[in-house]
């Protein structure tokens, strides 16, 4: 009776296919995170009532039935009975009996939400049994005595140790120890303990563990407490996962760039990584704003690609590039005859990304009849091509870009105040170049590679520091230009100071304090000075004595007024 307390108390969502894809089984969580009841899904194939893009295209589920594999931790969206769409993290796994493989198992929960771990089910022991044995996840639980009563498969598997070996003993001869030797967690402050001191639940965790064979893992453990149908505690429950190389990849990768073709590994830029991953899975519209040339169309690129129309199209068109009277018919399309030149009937930008995204960029510079027109086809999903009477409808998300304030456009009326909410569902704010210069780096020596066919070619230090003191007005559109210029001037291997572009050789630093100049400045002053009456005036001959670079000592001559 012990496994079916179990999945009384497991905190995530469990259904059972046979081979022909028919629910055979699914547990009250499930139940609460679909709200679909055991009997309306019961006997129906899965794809029927949890149709979504994976059933056709990579179903899991008819992996593990087919191949025995199992699947872990991939991210999907599952249609709840209303409709709503819910992004779990999902893992399949195949139900063996004897030697067959007779079915298979997806085990989910709601990503970044503690679900409740005190559901009721009922099921016969068997069927319960061998979905304990196929889940992902290991599985113990423990009686009022801290001795264990149920070890799965995956437990074994993770902890070294052997069912037969723990059933019965203290659940200290499992998590007793820390990789010094030192009483764990579960010992000093135990999870189960707590719960029914304080009657609440404890939020999943990441622990560090030692196995058996003294290799150390990263577990992510949840704590539970089993209860009996009447509420009264029978004991507690632990799911556990390993989740060692996951994080072991995350310390490889932590500061890399993490979308194709973006390239930023400050915090402002992981931060934006991060929502792309959020919001590409759901048809939310997103206003992304930054200032010219920070990369906002590929941001759009890459929410696009990796969202669920990834395989739709990505059409884009820059709002700003076109007069009203040409935007109009290139946004929605016109009939033949509609105006002067219109030779024939041509859909307009709505149409084409049927399926897909529509990017709008420089959404900002549009007239005030587009928008009300604009706002319109966002609310109803419909338009008419112009000259045009019949109903279009299409099936798009939105993605628009701006360089404007337009907060500030509202506040002057050019910009409407109903779009704008329209449009800024979830806002993205792109930082300027200047406030990412860890990233300036990593940028140029990025389009180095892009542009130029020598391999061994590399920046001197002094042009990287020329670099990174620049501020940039033009932002990575800019840089990506520089790098491009200095490239066509090298003639070696190296990109030397003097062959970036004079706006950033002979750019100074403005001088934040000139008249309380320190006493380090005016010593540099006073020996530049020197330096160059003695060289007779001659800047290359200075420059070497001082031990410092041409373009460094014409920036300082300016900056000290020694000319």
């Amino acid at each position: 009776m012990a496994e079916m307390k179990i999945f009384e108390s497991i905190p995530c969502g469990i259904f059972a296919v046979n081979k022909e894809l028919v629910i055979i089984d699914f547990n009250p969580a499930a139940e609460n995170i679909t709200g679909y009841n055991k009997d309306q899904v019961l006997g129906r194939k899965c794809y029927e009532v949890f149709p979504n893009h994976y059933c056709h295209q990579d179903c899991r589920l008819e992996l593990s039935l087919n191949t025995g594999e199992i699947t872990q931790h991939w991210d999907t969206i599952l249609p709840s009975s209303s409709g709503e769409k819910i992004l779990i993290c999902a893992s399949t796994s195949p139900i063996i009996e004897g030697k067959s493989i007779t079915g298979a198992v997806m085990s989910f929960r709601v990503i970044s939400k503690l679900m409740d771990m005190h559901h009721q089910f009922e099921k016969e022991k068997h069927k319960l049994e061998t979905i304990l044995e196929s889940l992902d996840e290991g599985v113990l639980t423990i009686d009022h005595n801290w001795q264990i009563t149920s070890f799965n498969r995956r437990a074994e598997e993770i902890t070294g140790f052997k069912k037969k070996e723990v059933l019965g003993k203290l659940c200290q001869i499992v998590f007793g120890l820390d990789d010094a030797g030192n009483k764990s967690f579960c010992i000093r402050d135990c999870p189960i303990k707590q719960m029914l001191v304080n009657k609440q639940l404890i939020p999943e965790q990441e622990r560090e563990f030692i196995n058996r064979w003294g290799k150390k893992l990263t577990l992510r453990v949840n704590f539970s407490l089993l209860k009996d149908k009447s509420g009264e505690v029978m004991g507690g429950i632990e799911t556990f996962r390993d989740i060692t190389t996951l994080k072991n990849l995350q310390e490889q990768l932590k500061g890399r760039p993490r979308f194709e073709n973006i390239i930023g590994r400050s915090k402002k830029m992981q931060e934006i990584y991060d929502l792309i991953e959020d919001i590409s899975e759901n048809d939310v519209t997103v206003l992304i704003q930054g200032e010219t040339g920070t990369g906002k169309e590929l941001i759009a690129s890459a929410i696009h690609q990796n969202s669920r129309r990834k395989n739709g199209p990505f059409i884009k068109i820059n709002c700003s590039a076109l007069p009203e009277s040409l935007l109009e018919s290139e946004l929605f399309g016109h009939v033949k005859g509609a105006f002067t030149g219109a030779y024939r009937d041509k859909p307009g930008r709505f149409e084409l990304a049927d399926g897909g995204t529509l990017f709008l960029d420089e959404i900002g510079d549009i007239s005030p009849l587009t928008q009300v027109k604009l706002l319109r086809v966002l609310e109803e999903q419909q338009f008419e091509r112009v000259g045009g009477t019949k109903t279009i409808k299409v099936n798009i998300r939105l993605i628009a870009a701006t360089n404007k304030d337009l907060k500030k456009s509202i506040k002057n009326g050019t910009f409407r105040e109903d779009l704008y909410y329209r449009l800024n569902v979830l806002p993205i704010f792109i930082p300027p170049l200047r406030e990412r210069r860890e990233d300036i780096v990593l940028l140029a020596k990025h389009f180095l590679r892009k542009y130029c066919e020598r391999k061994n070619v590399k920046f001197s230090k002094q042009a990287l520091d020329l670099l990174l003191q620049y501020p940039w007005p033009g932002n990575i559109r800019e840089l990506e230009n520089a790098v491009e210029y200095a490239i066509l001037h090298c003639k070696g291997n190296e990109i030397l100071s003097n062959y970036l572009p004079p706006d950033i050789l002979y750019y100074s630093p403005p001088i934040m304090n000139p008249p309380d100049q320190n006493p380090l400045e005016k010593s540099e002053k006073e020996a530049i000075r020197l330096t160059l009456k003695e060289s007779d005036g001659q800047r290359l001959k200075a420059a070497r004595r001082l031990g410092i670079s041409r373009a460094t000592l014409w920036r300082k001559i300016k900056k000290y007024n020694l000319a």
